[in-house]
């Protein structure tokens, strides 16, 4: 039973994080083209959402960044020399 909770517990996690990250990126592409009098489909910016985050998931995993050393670069304190 436990392996089964485990597998629920993950797709759900997996879908809340990307339908969150979907809707803020589409909507980022979507304030950017309205400023230039400009729109777009939405079917078609899901479709780019979706090759954006996979090709942008799969640069991450391959390269396997420091999450630990990113975060100290971004939001470390800063040396007084």
């Amino acid at each position: 039973m436990a392996p089964i909770i485990a597998i629920i517990a993950i797709t759900k996690s997996f879908l809340g994080h990307y339908l969150g990250a979907r809707e803020g990126f589409n909507g980022m592409v979507i304030k950017s083209l309205r400023g230039k009098g400009k729109s777009i489909e939405i079917n078609k910016l899901n479709r780019i959402t979706a090759l954006f985050m996979l090709v942008t998931t799969w640069i991450v995993a391959t390269l396997n960044p420091s999450i630990l050393g990113m975060i100290e670069t971004l939001g470390g304190p800063k040396s007084s020399r």
